[in-house]
């Protein structure tokens, strides 16, 4: 199965007509129809019903239609990245890590992988993960090292699992809870939560948290993480943070370690599925490999 083959079924199924997809392609019809004829034999169904009515597709013929149109462009960027490795030119990946502590943890991974591919100019950005949603969506950095949020439930977005990392409770500071707290006495307190348009998951961690220890939350919700800690240093309610997205000290506010347990986050590397590149392919490979976990 050839690239041209491909080409050539597309055009005909395109259009319809085996005379204006030779003349687009600047081949005659005979040979078109036998690029077509290999095509069929070599996936071994019928894609094409011709008649004197014209050229329609199989039921066969529109799933080949759809996929082909993915599998092109995947040998367009393969060709590329061949051709790119022939030259010996530097391959752009630029990464989003969410919070300095997830990016402390994965420097000596990051730095190992640079180490095994030099051709990769690897970047990153620490960036909250409201900003690495929409960095990823619209393809400003090509993949990034987050809790996971509900990541993995976004049909465009791909995510390998690298391990879990713990949740932080965060009071005012002058709420200070003692060494051995009692999480139950939060029953009547006012928690703030992360909204679904920024977090899938953070209601669900709350949620878990809570019922662990036999209530169910107040909570209200709000945009991003900042927000969340600027009500918290004006005294008000409490909330349930990754540790690794939040700052290691503050004068306003407590933070108080969770126990392990459904409530803990999920770190994943995401990258979009439309935007794929070679760096990209390579580093989702080394991050399967053993020796992954960059949380607990």
């Amino acid at each position: 199965m050839t690239k041209d083959d491909i080409q050539a079924f597309s055009a005909v199924a395109s259009l319809r007509s085996y005379t204006k997809a030779a003349a687009l392609l600047f081949v005659t019809e005979s040979s078109l129809s036998k690029k077509i004829t290999r095509l069929e034999k070599e996936v071994g169904v019928q894609l094409l019903d011709r008649s004197r009515h014209g050229v329609s597709l199989t039921a066969a013929g529109r799933v080949f239609l759809e996929e082909s149109r993915g599998l092109l462009g995947e040998m367009d960027r393969f060709l590329s990245d061949v051709r790119a490795a022939a030259k010996d030119v530097r391959v752009p990946l630029h990464l989003a890590v969410m919070g300095t502590s997830l990016g402390n943890r994965m420097l000596p991974k990051l730095s190992d992988f640079r180490k095994r591919h030099p051709s990769v100019a690897l970047e990153w950005s620490v960036l909250s993960f409201h900003e690495i949603y929409d960095a990823l969506d619209h393809g400003r950095v090509d993949g990034a090292v987050t809790s996971d949020l509900g990541l993995s439930t976004i049909p465009h977005i791909r995510t390998v699992p690298l391990g879990t990392a713990g949740n932080v409770l965060v009071l005012p500071r002058e709420r200070r809870f003692p060494e051995n707290p009692e999480f139950g006495s939060l029953r009547e307190e006012p928690f703030l939560v992360l909204s679904d348009r920024v977090s899938r998951r953070g209601k669900d961690i709350l949620l878990s948290f809570c019922a662990s220890w036999g209530f169910h939350p107040r909570y209200r919700e709000l945009g991003d993480t900042e927000e969340i800690l600027f009500h918290l240093r004006t005294g008000k309610g409490a909330a349930i943070l990754p540790a690794f997205d939040l700052p290691k000290e503050d004068p306003l506010l407590d933070f108080v370690e969770l126990p392990s347990g459904d409530w803990d986050n999920e770190i994943v590397f995401a990258w979009n599925g439309k935007t794929l590149n070679r760096a990209v392919r390579l580093l989702v490979e080394y991050m399967k490999g053993p020796g992954r976990r960059p949380g607990k």
